[in-house]
């Protein structure tokens, strides 16, 4: 390099040098909030404002819940203060907490919120709850010899349940963490949830856990069941200890001995390798179910562990549970048939049993041999079913009401053996006498054996008892409809009229004596404005508590025709009949527009999704356009919230057709099912098309396998 260049050089980088302004001098690092909590008092969506001062860079490092928003989330340096907008959205469930972590990197300032909700506080709705850390087990000789009864460190319950709680168990004994604790912030990173840590439930041989007789309210019928779960094989390699539901099952029962079985899902969405997660089934109950049990047990000894049981209200329907399609399972599940109490009576007309007395009977029997017939008395302390198909029903009678020492009447008959039209015949609280056999059932249910009867209700009997009921009290019909038929249910005369609407009359069944059908005549509505209604009127003189009945029957409109580029089917607004089966056909209209629906579930409109697919029976569920689009539709979409298991659906399919009863199908759209939106592309489409979503599902072992909320359709430009 030559002399001249070199001093170049080194003036140019001189002058770099000095044009370059100092860094300012921003301080220490400092982070500050001007509060650390924000409270929302109301359950309405709202927002509130916090001020942020901050000497360097700053962002949210926080993962936010779906119900809450944060804005602006990141900035930069602020020492005079930057406003930030917290809000939230309505709120139709319990009070929620969460926390919102602002950071510069070395310094972290954490917010709290909390919005109340419209079902108050979660603690109201725990019915029982078990973290089993009353205090910390001590392992002494060995954990092998920390069994349940002789370690009651786990019993730590609470809730609004737990007065008449009693356990069964076997082969069960407590732990406490021991680098198994379901904890996440334990440091041995074994928890995907933040669990209670401390104790757990170990499985070992010829294991269950029972949780017995907690109290429910009988006019609560949903609930969800929550607890953390483990597989943890010793020494097993990474993929060895993959938490299996087909070796870990869960178990409720209303009685203790005929057992249902329920299907749970992870919160994480998938099963843990040797990690704790949070498992957690959803279900509705049968009405007036008074009393559960919970029942766990696994078919692998020892590498099972159970924590943070709670049973809790929910907000939302489930699986639809039957106790009478229970079955006895063995292991702590039936309870002692007594007697509780004193026995008295003979058993004959005059001198009834009690209920002590026919447990006592019970005891001297063998499995499965049915007594000569006897007349027992009690008091109805719950009632399972009552099932007006087969007019039958199936109750707990008990000396004094509750449901200690109480005694199943199973499928038994109305009075002298009349079949039961209605579900308010019996109710808890009833004092009958009955006449039946009564049989120990498999050697470990007691009961009074189907096919008895009721003798007297409240001290009446036979005619003394009046009834009159009918079958519904409104009825939805298409605009095509003409004939609609209700029933009427009872054993005293009657009279039916039209009080309202000229486009009803009645065909047959205007008066009666006892149990009838009213028939009514319609004409076919061809207005595409508006819907109409009629008012039936069923009256009698008969000294009941009801004397008269108002049946509205309302028809729906003519279904119009529509033009627009894009339209969508969404629920509940497009639930314009109550629905509670997955074995029922039914109309909605949304925005001038129909579908006919059938085999699906709205859980009378409870739902803002629809459910098909049925438990133990094979099922094809659709939804079909009632009238024409006049544009082309290219695409279908269909958003599948939910599909407890793929394999049961053999097929989901679209059909384009050119008219409604889809004969004429011009084209078939076939999709694997999927959770999240289906897209249903159309290769050719059509002006003035139909469309059926088709969905072929499989006996499965719970109701609603597949779960819609919105349909979408998409004409072609």
């Amino acid at each position: 390099m030559s002399i001249r260049n070199y001093f170049l050089g080194a003036f140019a980088a001189l002058a770099l040098l000095v044009s370059c302004d100092p860094k300012e001098d921003l301080g220490e690092p400092n982070l500050t909030l001007d509060k650390t909590s924000v409270e929302f008092d109301s359950p309405e969506a709202a927002t509130q404002t916090v001020v942020l001062t901050s000497t360097r860079d700053w962002k949210v490092n926080s993962q936010l819940p779906e119900w809450l928003g944060v804005n602006p989330v990141s900035g930069g340096a602020e020492p005079k203060g930057t406003t930030i907008e917290v809000t939230v959205t309505a709120n139709g469930g319990t009070d929620r907490n969460a926390s919102i972590e602002f950071t510069i990197g070395t310094v972290s300032k954490t917010l709290a919120v909390s919005q109340k909700g419209e079902a108050g506080s979660s603690d109201d709705l725990i019915v029982y709850h078990n973290d089993f850390d009353k205090e910390k087990a001590e392992k002494g000789e060995s954990w092998s010899k920390q069994t349940l009864d002789v370690n009651e460190s786990w019993k730590n319950e609470k809730g609004t349940g737990i007065a008449a709680v009693d356990y069964a168990f076997s082969g069960m004994t407590v732990r406490n963490g021991a680098g198994l604790a379901n904890s996440s912030n334990e440091g041995n990173n074994s928890s995907v949830y933040a669990g209670s840590g401390v104790n757990n439930l170990f499985f070992a041989k010829e294991n269950y856990f029972q949780v017995k007789n907690i109290t429910l309210d009988a006019s609560q019928k949903n609930y969800i069941l929550s607890f953390g779960a483990i597989r943890s094989v010793f020494n097993a390699a990474a993929g060895g200890s993959v938490f299996d539901p087909d070796q870990f099952s869960v178990y409720i029962s209303n009685d203790g001995t005929k057992w249902v079985e329920l299907e749970y899902a992870f919160a994480s969405g998938s099963a843990q390798d040797a990690k704790w997660d949070m498992a957690s089934s959803t279900f509705t109950l049968p009405d007036n179910t008074s009393a559960l049990y919970l029942y766990f047990t696994t078919t692998e000894a020892s590498t099972y562990r159970i924590d943070d049981l709670d049973l809790s209200v929910s907000s939302e329907a489930g699986t639809a549970i039957d106790f009478s399609k229970g079955t006895e399972i063995g292991g702590g599940n039936t309870p002692d048939p007594g007697p509780v109490g004193t026995p008295e009576g003979d058993g004959t007309e005059a001198s009834p049993f009690n209920v002590a007395a026919a447990q006592a009977k019970i005891k001297t029997l063998g499995a499965d041999v049915a007594s000569e017939e006897f007349y027992i008395k009690g008091i109805i302390s719950n009632v399972k079913e009552v099932s007006t198909q087969f007019g039958n029903a199936t109750y707990h009678i008990s000396d004094d009401g509750t449901t200690a020492g109480q005694l199943e009447v199973f499928r038994g008959y109305y009075i002298n053996g009349e079949k039961f039209t209605s579900e308010d015949l019996i109710k808890v609280g009833d004092e009958v006498v009955i006449l039946g056999k009564l049989i120990n059932y498999k050697g470990n249910t007691p009961e009074v054996n189907q096919g008895n009867k009721l003798i007297s209700i409240n001290g009446k009997t036979g005619d003394d008892i009046k009834m009159f009921t009918v079958s519904t009290d409104a009825i939805n019909v298409s605009a095509d409809a003409e004939s609609a038929t209700f029933k009427v249910n009872g054993n005293v005369e009657w009279t039916a009229s039209v009080t309202e609407g000229d486009f009803v009359t009645i065909l047959s069944g205007d008066k009666g004596n006892g149990a009838g059908d009213v028939v009514l005549q319609l004409t076919k509505n061809e207005s595409t404005e508006a819907a109409r209604t009629a008012k039936i009127t069923v009256a009698t003189t008969a000294d009941v508590a009801v004397k008269s009945y108002e049946v509205v029957l309302t028809q729906a409109k003519k279904p119009g025709e529509v033009s627009g580029d894009v339209f969508e089917l969404t629920f509940p607004d497009g639930n314009s009949k109550e629905i509670s089966s997955y074995t029922d056909t039914w109309e909605v209209t949304l925005n001038d527009f129909t579908w006919t629906i059938s085999n699906f579930n709205n859980n009378k409109n409870g739902w803002s999704y629809i459910k098909c697919g049925r438990r133990n029976n094979a099922s094809v569920a659709s939804i079909a356009t009632a009238a024409p689009i006049s544009k082309k539709v290219a695409k279908v979409s269909v958003t599948v919230d939910k599909c407890l298991k793929t394999s049961a659906v053999k097929s989901a399919i679209l059909q384009v057709a050119t008219d409604s009863q889809f004969e004429d199908i011009q084209e078939t759209v076939t999709l694997p099912i999927a959770e999240g939106v289906m897209d249903y592309v159309i290769n050719a489409p059509i002006a003035g098309g139909y469309y059926k979503l088709v969905y072929d599902c499989e006996a499965h072992t719970a109701n609603g396998i597949i779960q819609i909320s919105k349909v979408v359709y998409e004409t072609a430009n």
